[in-house]
């Protein structure tokens, strides 16, 4: 069932607090990108990580079972890694990217800039200024999961460039075999997204984050010094696309 599937591959245990860091990685020449403010049972290139340090372009981040690292990247914008989860970190002209391959990662950008964050086939990032709490998730399936806490986020598929505006307290599951995107934005009347979904193939589940799982995000970025076991609850709606045949 897919909600239990879910709740299973997003549940994530993250101790967060604010903790002085160092390099770590000795004198390369490539650039200090974050700092490890938390991390547990987590890697960088296979380099097991003391619980702070720093974070160089291309290093590729990740946690085994039971692991979790909270990246600063700026005092605007950070980043936290669920178990299992993993993600290559790099600058671009248009500014941060996280290529996440498969896990969690929940992104919070306080004013403007933030993480763009890549997967195979989309591109997910803040679509509204100010202030934008959002996650994204590559499940053992391939599902892609968007989830918009706080501000809108914009999810373009990269092979056609086409995007998708998902609207805050929403949340996308995007089926592996997917192709092209709802028309119009989330936040437009159910029978006009129904409508859009229709035209696609394997259409796109959108539906509402439950309180449970809106808390869950806000504590995973937010709450200090404090053990947060999260899980992503979606409330039982009925899609707004229709049913996989």
């Amino acid at each position: 069932m897919f909600r239990t599937r879910l709740r299973r591959a997003i549940s994530w245990v993250l101790v967060i607090g604010w903790l002085p860091g160092g390099p770590i990685l000795g004198a390369e020449n490539r650039q200090i990108i974050g700092r490890i403010l938390v991390s547990s049972g987590a890697t960088v290139g296979g380099i097991a990580l003391p619980s702070e340090g720093t974070i160089l372009a291309d290093d590729l981040l990740s946690t085994g079972k039971s692991g979790k690292a909270l990246v600063e990247f700026s005092p605007t914008a950070r980043a936290a890694l669920a178990e299992e989860t993993s993600a290559r970190f790099r600058r671009t002209p248009g500014g941060l990217v996280a290529e996440v391959s498969q896990g969690t990662l929940v992104a919070e950008r306080r004013e403007a800039g933030g993480v763009v964050v890549e997967t195979p086939k989309y591109k997910v990032e803040p679509a509204s200024p100010g202030k934008a709490l959002y996650m994204v998730a590559m499940l053992p399936d391939k599902t892609t999961v968007v989830a918009a806490q706080q501000g809108r986020v914009s999810i373009t598929e990269v092979c056609s460039g086409e995007s998708y505006l998902l609207a805050e307290g929403q949340f996308a599951r995007i089926p592996p075999d997917a192709l092209g995107v709802p028309q119009g934005r989330g936040d437009r009347a159910p029978q006009a997204s129904q409508e859009a979904h229709g035209k696609i193939k394997k259409p796109w589940h959108i539906g509402k984050l439950s309180h449970a799982a809106s808390e869950a995000l806000v504590t995973a970025i937010v709450v200090g010094a404090a053990l947060v076991i999260a899980i992503l609850a979606l409330k039982e709606e009925k899609p707004v696309s229709p049913a996989d045949p």
